[in-house]
């Protein structure tokens, strides 16, 4: 006889074995699995690395959306370059940011939402061995995954913080529209302390997220995971904005002809220092991380994860060296009274080579999380 079984493992990976016996004399072959037996996607199969990559651009763009808004966008509008332009620019710009940040948070928000499902069942799919269409009819399998392991209880705490989040923006929203008989004028960054708990909940959320991988299982585990979670944070906060401040660099100069430069000028230089502080915490903490995940430095090139990592340094020092560049052109900005509009043009085309390595760098990570650490 044969017998197959499947384990989940406290730091979320799908372990699987088989082993035979017999009754009565006779020698015991190895075990016998058929044809057809495990049809479930491996952990770096391009599924179940599209389902987490998906998850992280969700939860991470509302995380960073929200901390655009208030480390960046707010900021901006203490700056003395924008104390003299026009009232009527003026309102027309904090208009439409106040408009694209509802917007994208509502995308992201549903995003999000429907990014969680489709892990499940991704997820579901490797552990019960079946076909991830196969497993969209199996009620009973994912309500398994989702009632007997760790990884299930955690998304199901994401899901009810996903849904708070939700019914808090949902509330804020309609406080800075107001109604159509009494419509709202446009404020910098909304009221202070809806935005401080949406920013708890997503904070709890990718908590979770922290808490259900490698981090857990690494020595001083509550560190590890402390840790992890600035690294998610801060990488979240600095690619999230890059995706931000490419639309402002593009709209703005629409939206206020004539004083769009100087905003977009404003926000380029506060997203600046928060991408500086952002780059910092994600080495420090990146650097504790893989402390904590290797065992010797050979590991980096004998192993899978090693490797893999080494390929997310190297798109990191890329973007890095991008970013030195940009900065520089923003100090010089500083010092112009007029913002050229070349000098945006080619920041924008900087910032979005920028941002396409950091979403590689999303995809890398998708996959370094599905690979056994070096210290196991």
């Amino acid at each position: 006889y044969t017998v197959r079984y499947k384990i989940v493992s406290a730091d979320s990976h799908i372990i699987g074995s088989a082993r035979a016996f017999a009754i009565g004399p006779g020698p015991v072959g190895p075990p016998f699995l058929g044809q057809g037996v495990d049809e479930g996607p491996s952990e770096t199969s391009p599924w179940s690395v599209a389902a987490r990559f998906f998850e992280l651009v969700g939860l991470g763009g509302l995380f960073g959306l929200l901390g655009f808004r208030w480390l960046a966008w707010r900021m901006a509008w203490r700056s003395p370059r924008l104390a003299r332009i026009p009232k009527a620019e003026r309102e027309a710009a904090l208009e439409w940011g106040r408009d694209t940040f509802w917007v994208a948070f509502g995308v992201l928000a549903v995003g999000s939402m429907l990014a969680e499902a489709y892990l499940l069942v991704t997820y579901s799919a490797s552990a019960l061995g079946t076909r991830v269409l196969d497993t969209l009819g199996n009620t009973t399998g994912i309500s398994d995954v989702l009632a007997t392991t760790r990884f299930g209880s955690l998304l199901q705490l994401r899901g009810g913080l996903l849904f708070a989040l939700f019914a808090v923006g949902a509330w804020q929203f309609i406080a800075e529209f107001g109604s159509n008989n009494q419509p709202r004028p446009a404020t910098v960054a909304g009221a202070k302390w809806p935005a401080l708990a949406m920013a708890a909940l997503l904070a709890t959320v990718l908590y979770g997220v922290s808490s259900q991988g490698h981090a857990s299982q690494a020595p001083i585990p509550r560190l590890q995971v402390f840790a992890d979670l600035l690294h998610v944070s801060a990488a979240a906060v600095w690619i999230a904005g890059l995706a931000v401040l490419g639309v402002v660099l593009v709209a703005l100069p629409r939206v206020a002809e004539r004083s769009g430069p100087d905003i977009a000028t404003a926000v380029l230089v506060a997203f600046s220092t928060v991408a500086l502080v952002s780059v910092g915490v994600i080495l420090v903490t990146g650097t504790i991380r893989t402390v904590g995940q290797m065992s010797d430095p050979a590991q980096l090139w004998s192993m899978a994860y090693g490797v893999t990592l080494l390929i997310k340094l190297g798109l990191l020092a890329a973007i890095m060296l991008i970013a030195m560049y940009n900065r520089r052109m923003t100090n010089a900005l500083v010092l112009r009274p007029a913002p050229p509009r070349a000098t945006l043009t080619r920041l924008r085309r900087t910032a979005a080579a920028e941002l396409g390595l950091a979403m590689a760098a999303v995809l890398v990570a998708s996959v370094l999380v599905a690979q056994v650490p070096g210290r196991v």
